[in-house]
């Protein structure tokens, strides 16, 4: 599923239809779940398999309302993956879906422009991120990472730093930037897997309109 970035990425592109809603709390709230990549707990503490885009305009606290919506963006991302049949053009190599999620990081970072004030916002730990039982000390160190990588446009080298964080089997390979490059060479000999990310991103207001009550 969509990888940090781009959960940010989207909820900026709706916090103008939420009314009274905290960006930065919303941010950090959307930027939160994926934290179970690095401490041990189940998907489900952080992660919501029924969301609908009502519940998320309806929540009053905003990193519940982010947190809601970083839920969202996966169940729809992967409704129109499927329909797009992205999956089917990916190469044949180790981790091809998460290295999509990698790219498209890569092609929507542009679609943003407050990049140094996003990563400002992951020096704040809300009270709310406490509340899960994880130590603090990882909480930290999720936030530092964020930061990190938020604050410029990704590469296949500043990938690499992120993924030996978050996925460190990947770094049992030899070269792990040069295989990242390698892929992203390959997506790009295949227009469909940008059109798919684009696509998406263009026409996110038009899908949620559709979601249920």
């Amino acid at each position: 599923m969509p990888a940090p970035l781009t959960h940010i990425v989207f909820a900026l592109k709706v916090i103008q239809l939420i009314p009274k809603i905290n960006t930065k709390k919303f941010i950090l709230g959307t930027s939160f779940p994926d934290i179970r990549f690095l401490v041990p707990i189940e998907k489900n503490e952080t992660h919501s398999g029924s969301v609908t885009w009502d519940m998320v305009k309806k929540e009053n606290d905003s990193f519940q309302a982010g947190l809601l919506f970083h839920s969202l963006v996966d169940i729809l991302s992967k409704a129109y993956r499927k329909s797009a049949r992205v999956y089917d053009q990916l190469p044949d190599i180790t981790r091809a879906r998460t290295l999509m999620n990698n790219y498209e990081d890569m092609l929507l970072y542009d679609k943003a422009q407050s990049w140094k004030e996003i990563s400002g916002y992951f020096d704040t730990i809300l009270p709310q991120e406490k509340c899960f039982g994880i130590e603090e000390k990882y909480i930290y160190e999720w936030h530092n990472i964020l930061k990190l990588y938020s604050s410029k446009k990704p590469s296949p080298k500043s990938l690499s730093v992120f993924s030996k964080i978050i996925f460190p089997e990947t770094h049992k390979q030899i070269n792990p930037t040069k295989n990242i490059e390698n892929a992203f060479s390959m997506f790009e000999k295949t227009p469909q897997i940008a059109d798919t990310v684009f696509d998406f991103y263009n026409s996110f207001e038009a899908i949620l309109t559709t979601q249920p009550n």
